[in-house]
């Protein structure tokens, strides 16, 4: 048989572009394509201390997971985020390990949420939830800022994190003074009235968080007072965006709850004390809402401040206290 050289059959371009082309684009296919999850072994989860193994494990970890949740893959990104919260919020994981653990992780949790989309940056911040430590902590107060944070939905993400956090995590006074000082200067400045409940939530879960440090927790509770007195004169005032009344129904609805079973009767009188010129105004403006609003929410607002002011707490002598109003809903109040 002879080639003839002049006479190249059209098929031959064709099968050498089939046969050429997978090599070619191989490598640039595999760019943005998703590692597998990595499991950490559970010896090394009750660890005290991370050794040099538990470290290497460790970043394997964390790189995994950060590619995973930078994938314009939703499922992928979930399975970078379940890395995360499987791990991490099963409760017989070492508190000491945990820690460690989350020093190395939050860089990279912290830059997906800087750097990628809504949908990775959401996971991520219910990634850095399930470390439950006061650094984690500390990154979700930090996203929680109106100031640094500009997506609403990522700063509600963060903020509604914050109280479980708070409630899971023992925090000095040094500690829970600069959580709740950064959460009381937000107060001011979010336009959202979900991400202020939260963020009067999580005052309100450290003011009786056992915890929390005594200090720590009468911090708390004068910078809780502080946040609804701000909010309920804003509403007095008519320039507290209409649904500001929903954050304080669900901030007395939830003192209610809470309070109600402190144990610390002369907590809970200087507390209410702090609050009573702002629940007097409540009860005003239940009876004169201001123009163009819901006077349903208004008049939601002048029930629960009266029942914060009658509940009460019996001190007799010798006893510990015991709190009046029990009946009290403990069912956020909002509709």
């Amino acid at each position: 048989m002879t080639l003839r050289i002049g006479h190249i059959s059209p098929r031959i371009p064709v099968m050498l572009v089939m046969l050429v082309m997978p090599i070619l684009l191989g490598p640039i296919a595999s760019v943005g394509v998703a590692q597998a999850p990595v499991s950490i072994p559970d010896r090394s989860l009750k660890l005290p201390t991370m050794d040099a193994a538990a470290k290497q494990e460790a970043a394997a970890f964390v790189q995994a997971a950060a590619s995973l949740l930078r994938s314009d893959d939703p499922s992928q990104v979930r399975k970078g985020r379940e890395m995360y919260t499987k791990t991490f919020l099963r409760p017989d994981v070492n508190p000491a390990y945990r820690t460690a653990f989350a020093s190395l992780a939050l860089p990279s949790l912290k830059e997906v949420v800087t750097a990628e989309g809504s949908l990775q940056g959401l996971n991520a911040i219910e990634s850095i939830k399930a470390f439950n430590c006061p650094d984690s902590l500390s990154a979700l107060v930090d996203q929680a800022s109106p100031m640094k944070q500009k997506s609403v939905s990522l700063r509600l993400a963060a903020a509604s994190g914050i109280a479980p956090a708070v409630r899971a995590t023992d925090l000095n006074t040094a500690q829970a003074e600069s959580v709740v000082k950064a959460v009381a200067s937000y107060i001011d400045k979010e336009t959202d009235w979900m991400v202020l409940s939260y963020e009067i939530q999580a005052m309100e879960v450290m003011s009786v968080s056992p915890r929390t440090s005594k200090e720590g927790q009468g911090i708390a509770r004068v910078l809780e007072a502080s946040a609804i007195s701000a909010l309920v004169t804003k509403l007095r005032k008519g320039t507290a965006p209409p649904d500001t009344i929903r954050t304080i129904n669900r901030s007395l609805a939830l003192i209610l709850s809470d309070q109600l079973g402190e144990t610390d009767p002369g907590a809970i009188i200087a507390f209410k004390k702090s609050l009573d010129q702002s629940l007097n105004t409540l009860k005003d403006l239940a009876k004169t809402p201001p123009e163009n609003s819901d006077a349903a929410l208004f008049a939601q607002a002048g029930r629960l401040a009266e029942t914060l002011q009658k509940t009460h707490v019996d001190t007799k002598p010798g006893g510990r206290g015991t709190p009046r109003g029990a009946g009290a809903s403990r069912t956020p109040a909002t509709r």
